[in-house]
């Protein structure tokens, strides 16, 4: 089953590529217009999700302001039309941002992406698949993000190494869900071996997203052998240090 829904999706991917058609979407963040390139059609990554919007909300409130990622190095997994991850380049503080995702259709939109924003200096784009090795990415990373990564729950084993891989004993991650099945919750009690998971409250996101607050999740993670597991991301106790 697997195989076939695979091999789907690289077909779907092989007539993208060979078209190329995409629509480009104008979205506000950190103050700043971010452009992405959306092509919505069979499989996943091709536009904007919900979860994605969340996650962004939820960044700008942790690191609107005070200098929090000054320097900082950040990975998007999944990253699909990459918002979060440009988000975050043009909000101006990173030192550089990795955007990861599997399928080239997928990859290709967001390096479509990366030049609509002007931010090929500090963005790179890589295919990723999960449980592989992530030393071609150059990490570890401060912070990683992710969005609607919980959808495959025969994944979760995958992801979890992925996770792993890119974060040192400080690092963070951010990621955000919507709330289909009871299958999210068992990646957290999967990953509750390795990392301290705190569900983050997300009410008051804004008009757009709080009518579906509730159909939403963001979780922090920590390394458990490394930062405080009980750091709050509020505004005034956000700390995410750089690998020693």
């Amino acid at each position: 089953q697997l195989g076939s829904t695979l091999d789907l999706e690289r077909r779907n991917a092989s007539i993208f590529l060979t078209f190329m058609k995409y629509y480009t979407t104008t979205k506000r963040a950190f103050g700043n217009d971010v452009l992405i390139g959306e092509s919505p059609g069979p499989g996943t990554g091709r536009e904007i999700w919900k979860s994605a919007e969340v996650l962004v909300w939820f960044l700008e409130r942790m690191f609107g302001s005070g200098g929090k990622l000054l320097g900082r190095r950040v990975v998007e997994v999944g990253c699909g039309c990459a918002f979060a991850g440009l988000s975050i380049a043009k909000q101006g503080e990173v030192k550089d941002v990795m955007l990861t995702d599997i399928a080239d259709d997928v990859i290709e939109l967001a390096k479509i992406s990366v030049e609509l924003n002007s931010c090929q200096e500090i963005c790179r784009v890589r295919k990723l698949a999960w449980g592989t090795s992530v030393d071609s990415l150059d990490g570890p990373f401060d912070l990683v993000v992710a969005s609607d990564v919980l959808y495959y729950p025969h994944l979760f084993s995958e992801l979890l190494v992925t996770l792993r891989g890119l974060c040192h004993a400080n690092s963070a991650i951010l990621l955000a869900y919507e709330k289909r099945t009871m299958h999210e919750i068992n990646f957290f009690k999967l990953a509750a071996k390795h990392f301290a998971c705190i569900n983050q409250k997300i009410h008051g996101v804004g008009r757009a997203v709080d009518t579906v607050a509730e159909s939403f999740a963001v979780y922090l993670m920590r390394p458990n052998s490394g930062a405080d597991a009980s750091l709050s991301f509020g505004a005034a106790s956000c700390q995410i240090k750089t690998a020693s």
